[in-house]
């Protein structure tokens, strides 16, 4: 009886992992991604299954990738781009040449990043796969966003349109195209925009996507002087954010409502959510963060009559801006590193192809 139970145990657990194994890509990305980042980690150590490897590389690149890790997200991004030249699938290639790009655009490569996004195109063009390529429209608006260039990053965004996304990648791209109308003093595309990327409904369900949508149809309705729905957004965003500890999204909407605040002679509550915004961000390690909350803090202190608190977050808000600058100066050297690394690997396999052949 023991015997044919640990035989039927083991014939389960062999049908699972077969199974586990055949299993689509979108069902084993879901998968990884409801993963904590230690037993995500653990799962890519352990696992010998070549597309479950390619799949755990990929999802730690985007993990790192929020969390504005440049190294760890490189790592992950050239080993899961290793895993897809071992498996030889196209589609994987795509994929993994994508999150290059994505990892050389964190360290503000552009030129780079835009090879390999361009590189991962040509593969989902090849392949017929238009949601790959609205995908990498989409990485390239934001890049160019990045860089300033509003115009450019609309292009993209409407060619990614043209292509289609999945609807949570269509969100992220309304929204960059709302900044960027904002950016260009066209409101009314930036409200459709913005109410386009409002999916979200439920905070709980995407934490970060509720309170960045909510804080960009708050900037909008600010921008067309329409304070009493940017106030409702802004305090939909500032609470999500608040309450699921999403610093990035809590930083933008906490000094946007506080400098709509000011403007309404509410000084004092001004105050009260900037410093919200500010405490937020103790302990970060992104200093533009800290920017942004520390000159809303300084422009709150100021509004109060309290110039001398002004005056020294205005100082450590200057501080950062050249800690920043510094940032910028550390991530051009990663990079260099990045570049050098990934160039000695591909040399690699094209000296042990050229010694098969």
């Amino acid at each position: 009886m023991v015997f044919t139970t640990r035989a039927v145990t083991l014939v389960f657990a062999l049908v699972s992992i077969g199974e586990l194994r055949a299993q689509p890509l979108d069902t084993l990305f879901a998968r990884a991604w409801s993963l904590p980042l230690d037993a995500l980690l653990q799962h890519e150590r352990t696992t010998d299954d070549p597309r479950s490897k390619f799949v755990a590389n990929s999802a730690l690149f985007s993990r790192y990738l929020f969390l504005d890790n440049q190294q760890e997200c490189m790592r992950y991004a050239m080993r899961a781009l290793e895993m897809a030249e071992q498996i030889k699938n196209d589609s994987l290639l795509s994929r993994a040449h994508g999150s290059i790009g994505g990892a050389f655009a964190l360290v503000n490569n552009v030129n780079a990043a835009l090879d390999r996004y361009n590189t991962s195109f040509g593969i989902a063009e090849h392949l017929g796969d238009s949601l790959q390529m609205g995908f990498l429209c989409k990485e390239m608006a934001v890049l160019y966003s990045r860089v300033g260039d509003a115009e450019g990053a609309l292009r993209y965004g409407r060619r990614a349109l043209a292509y289609g996304m999945k609807p949570t990648v269509r969100a992220r791209a309304m929204a960059a195209m709302a900044r960027c109308f904002l950016e260009l003093g066209n409101v009314d595309s930036a409200l459709y925009c913005a109410q386009q990327a409002n999916i979200v409904k439920e905070p709980g369900k995407d934490p970060y996507g509720y309170s960045s949508y909510q804080g960009i149809l708050a900037d909008v309705y600010a921008a067309r002087q329409e304070p009493d729905l940017a106030e409702t957004y802004f305090k939909r965003s500032v609470a999500a954010a608040d309450s699921f500890n999403m610093v990035h999204p809590l930083t933008n909407s906490a000094a946007g409502y506080a400098k709509l605040l000011i403007q309404q002679g509410r000084a004092v509550e001004a105050l009260t959510i900037a410093r919200k915004g500010f405490q937020a961000t103790e302990g970060t390690r992104q200093p533009r963060f800290i920017v942004t909350a520390a000159s809303a803090l300084a422009e709150a202190f100021h509004a109060n009559g309290m110039d001398d608190s002004a005056f020294v977050y205005a100082k450590l808000c200057n501080a950062y801006r050249d800690t920043v600058t510094t940032t910028q100066n550390r991530s051009q050297m990663q990079n260099q590193l990045f570049a050098r690394e990934l160039k000695d690997r591909e040399d690699a396999r094209l000296r042990e192809e050229a010694v098969a052949a």
